[in-house]
């Protein structure tokens, strides 16, 4: 009786350990690709939630949504008061969010009649989708800009630059009400 493997008993294992190495290969992608996907979805939700917390903050100061404006861009006034000081100061602030023409989300400030900052809101790694800003008065209807009552921001993020949102964010800004009440 001799001893060793046969050519068929060699040829079985070398498959049965080739088959293992595929699985656990194909496992090691899927588990990649997944870790992948949701890292990019939390990309997303995260700078989609950074922009709203900075939008909604400033934009329900605005006294004055210029008429400049538009559903790539959305120019508003405020006044800022420091009560701080006596009296009292006040500072009149200008401020303009756009997207670029390589889909970055950006917001300006203007200082005299130059526009000045150019700060990005959203990263460079992917798009945001236009239009953005849609201006509607209390019945939710669409109206211009200056006479707007609510601003609904439509976040659209395209990761793979195929010009279909890969993540998608809206929120309303109700605009303070810009009536004087005087109390007797």
């Amino acid at each position: 009786m001799k001893k060793g493997y046969t050519l068929v008993e060699l040829l079985i294992s070398i498959s049965i350990v080739i088959i293992i190495i595929a699985l656990v290969v194909n496992f090691l992608v899927t588990g990649s690709l997944g870790y992948q996907f949701i890292n990019r979805k939390v990309q997303y939700q995260r700078n989609a939630r950074l922009v709203a917390e900075r939008m909604i903050r400033e934009v329900k100061k605005a006294s004055l949504i210029d008429s400049a404006s538009d559903g790539s861009n959305l120019i508003f006034s405020y006044t800022y008061y420091d009560f701080s000081t006596n009296p009292i100061s006040s500072t009149s602030s200008t401020v303009k969010y756009y997207v670029d023409s390589n889909g970055i989300l950006r917001r300006q400030v203007k200082q005299g009649n130059l526009w000045v900052g150019n700060n990005p809101l959203t990263e460079s790694d992917f798009r945001v989708l236009t239009p953005v800003f849609y201006y509607y008065n209390s019945s939710r209807n669409l109206v211009s800009p200056q006479n707007a009552e609510l601003i609904e921001v439509v976040l659209k993020f395209d990761g793979d630059r195929n010009n279909i949102p890969d993540y998608t964010l809206t929120f309303n800004i109700f605009l303070p009400v810009r009536s004087v009440y005087y109390v007797k």
